[in-house]
């Protein structure tokens, strides 16, 4: 290539290098043209938001000042509302504060009068206080006077007492009196029985009558009799009946005098987790085997024997011995068999209690009382044939009608007494080793027609009459209407060489 070529090739390539500076630099023109037009874009936008923001803010500014002035005005007119209440409250309390006064000047004189009429008052109540006080403190002085001396009598009654009670579970010979006139009392839940016994223990009298409702009128109804047969300060045998009266029988070793009696306290306090010294108690010897003693224990509380001692004394009588109803029950019975040879339940059938014995040769076994009586059976018979019970117990009692007429009355009232009474014979065969063979049945209850065959049925006794009383005063008509219910006073009654 000659030079004349290449320089037309180097201006050729120049003119081309001349040609794309020219064209990039136009575009960079253009970029540097849309950069400024975007920019001033973006400056016109920021002013017309810097623009609108203003325009808020003024905006919110009147608003709040609107507010601010609304507020105000709210605020002036609250008060001016406070104000006029205030200005009326004011007004109205001047107007109260001088109605007040007015009305406390028009009942100050009367307030002032009321005032010396209250202490005039206040004097006199006093005087009349101190005048009360020195009577009640004389009155209290009487009243420690007689509680003093009551205590004294109270102190001289017990010292009596313990001399002369006892709870015992044998009747005293006759013998033991000196041939004096005693007395037998059985206070039962329904009937009170009176026995007056001549010295050469027989009867005398009896007294026979329904039982009041209190005890003082109980007194009332003995004292008369007492003054009636003349017996004042004579002996007087009673008998108790509770359910807080406990019969244990104990087996001891063979001990004897004051040993046995010791090892019975013990062996009895023991079981009945009681303080001796607070009852009165005693005890039999029914049987030794095998070196061993068996013992029948009754203890009563002492409050029981306090209170029937109490009411015999309040009668004029002179209370000597005191035992328990189903003793008093087996002594009887025992009195007038003399041997009894056969082991025999004796069921004294009462209005609210029963009291059960156990004898067999003459001598007592077991005793115990059931909280069951005929009472129950007269209630079914009200309750299920709109009978009054006065009523059904003449009938009964009478023996107008048997309870064969109430059959329902029978199955529903004696499953306690059969279950009791079914006890006592399995006691007595398991423990005592003795199979009971007769029933006695005796009491109110067992004058019900069919009641003690019932009874006997039941429990697969045979049944045997109550024995007729050894004495020719019960050989009267009334006598005999009146032997069956004399079972328990029979046994309290001295005899001349039985239980002695």
């Amino acid at each position: 290539m000659n030079s004349d070529q290449k320089e037309n090739k180097i201006k050729f390539l120049e003119i081309l290098r001349l040609k794309k500076n020219k064209a990039a630099a136009e575009a960079m023109d253009v970029r540097v043209r849309a950069k400024e037009e975007l920019r001033k874009q973006k400056e016109a936008a920021r002013q017309a938001a810097l623009a609108k923001k203003e325009t808020l803010l003024r905006e919110r500014e009147e608003l709040r000042q609107q507010a601010i002035v609304k507020t105000e005005a709210q605020f002036r007119e609250k008060e001016a509302a406070k104000q006029r209440e205030l200005e009326f409250k004011q007004k109205q309390s001047t107007e109260e504060r001088r109605n007040k006064e007015e009305i406390a000047a028009g009942r100050l004189k009367e307030t002032e009068e009321r005032k010396a009429a209250a202490i005039k008052t206040k004097e006199e109540l006093q005087k009349q206080k101190e005048a009360a006080r020195q009577a009640a403190l004389a009155k209290k002085e009487t009243l420690l006077r007689e509680r003093e001396e009551l205590r004294q009598q109270a102190i001289v009654k017990k010292e009596e007492i313990k001399q002369n009670k006892s709870l015992k579970m044998t009747t005293p010979s006759q013998k033991k009196f000196g041939g004096q006139t005693t007395v037998a009392v059985d206070i039962g839940s329904r009937y009170v029985k009176l026995a007056v016994i001549n010295g050469d223990g027989k009867l005398k009298a009896i007294e026979f009558a329904r039982r009041p409702v209190e005890n003082n009128e109980t007194a009332t109804l003995l004292s008369g009799w007492v003054s009636k047969h003349h017996l004042e300060r004579k002996p007087v045998f009673s008998s108790i009946s509770n359910s807080e009266i406990n019969v244990q029988y104990l087996s001891l070793p063979a001990l004897t005098g004051k040993e046995l009696t010791g090892a019975i306290k013990i062996e009895a306090s023991q079981i009945l987790g009681e303080d001796l010294s607070l009852m009165d108690s005693d005890f039999s010897l029914i049987d030794q085997k095998n070196e061993k003693r068996g013992i029948l224990f009754v203890a009563a509380p002492q409050i029981l024997s306090d209170e029937r001692i109490s009411l015999l004394k309040s009668t004029g009588l002179n209370p000597t011995g005191l035992t328990i109803d189903s003793i008093a029950l087996a002594n009887g019975y025992l009195a007038n068999t003399g041997n009894g040879s056969e082991a025999t339940l004796l069921l004294n059938i009462g209005h609210r209690r029963s009291n059960l014995a156990v004898v067999e040769k003459n001598k007592l076994l077991f005793v115990r009382d059931i909280l069951w009586g005929n009472e129950r059976i007269i209630a079914e018979i009200v309750s299920a044939n709109n009978f009054d019970a006065p009523t059904v117990l003449e009938m009964l009692e009478e023996k107008k009608h048997s309870l064969i007429a109430f059959p329902d009355a029978i199955d529903k009232t004696t499953k306690t007494l059969l279950d009791e009474l079914e006890k006592t014979i399995s006691y007595c065969q398991q423990v005592l080793e003795i199979k009971v063979k007769k029933l006695v049945v005796t009491g109110g209850g067992g004058q019900i027609p069919s009641l003690p065959k019932f009874i006997g049925e039941r429990i697969l006794l045979e049944l045997e009459p109550y024995p007729v009383l050894k004495d020719d005063g019960l050989q009267t008509e009334r006598g005999k209407n009146l032997a069956p219910f004399l079972a328990i006073l029979a046994g309290l009654s001295p005899r001349n060489g039985v239980n002695s």
